[in-house]
């Protein structure tokens, strides 16, 4: 079985697991906003050591869809502040679960020209940005898949998604076992974004 958990707030734990032994807990999010103090990243800490002892055991994988650090109309700050808190919140996510079991990718504000600038068209080899996928399948297990669609546009109105990406979607689709029991996921910002 599978346990899908979204970015809930911390619940209490009752004395007993909500998975049972041989589940696969992944997650799904969106909207950190990290901070300068690094609040968020804090509570991100907090709610998946509590997600992990409710579940008595550990989320197999999380991924997360966008909007890591605050925004521009949010916190005055430049570039270089929005990928440090994003960082931050990295930081939390890997000493928690693990890099190989965490994934990033974008959303408005990573590509917002007042925030991230992240180019949707670079190959980033080092540094922050280089966490991100798009377009890209980043979990493949005999249970399931992750892949990661992300934003290459800030543009909200257009949901952030291009014809391109819409073709690399339907051709990674179209490449599934559709008679398999494999479930598929597709991680984007939006509609987490909107919630």
């Amino acid at each position: 079985a599978i346990m899908i958990l979204s970015m809930l707030p911390v619940f209490s734990v009752t004395g007993h697991a909500a998975a049972e032994n041989g589940d696969t807990i992944i997650a799904f999010t969106s909207d950190v906003h990290n901070e300068p103090a690094g609040e968020a990243a804090t509570r991100l800490g907090e709610w998946i050591d509590a997600v992990n002892q409710y579940v008595g055991g550990k989320i197999d994988f999380m991924t997360f869809c966008g909007d890591m650090g605050k925004s521009s109309t949010e916190e005055p700050r430049n570039v270089n502040d929005y990928w440090n808190w994003t960082q931050s919140a990295i930081d939390v996510a890997d000493a928690k679960l693990s890099a190989e079991n965490v994934a990033f990718t974008t959303g408005n504000h990573e590509l917002d020209s007042n925030d991230g600038k992240y180019d949707p068209n670079t190959t980033y080899t080092t540094g922050t940005q280089s966490r991100f996928s798009v377009d890209k399948l980043v979990k493949e297990t005999d249970l399931y898949d992750v892949y990661c669609m992300g934003c290459t546009s800030s543009s909200q109105s257009s949901g952030g998604y291009s014809s391109t990406q819409i073709s690399k979607l339907t051709t990674y689709l179209n490449g599934v076992d559709t008679n398999s029991r494999k479930i598929y996921f597709i991680a984007s910002h939006y509609p987490l974004h909107y919630f």
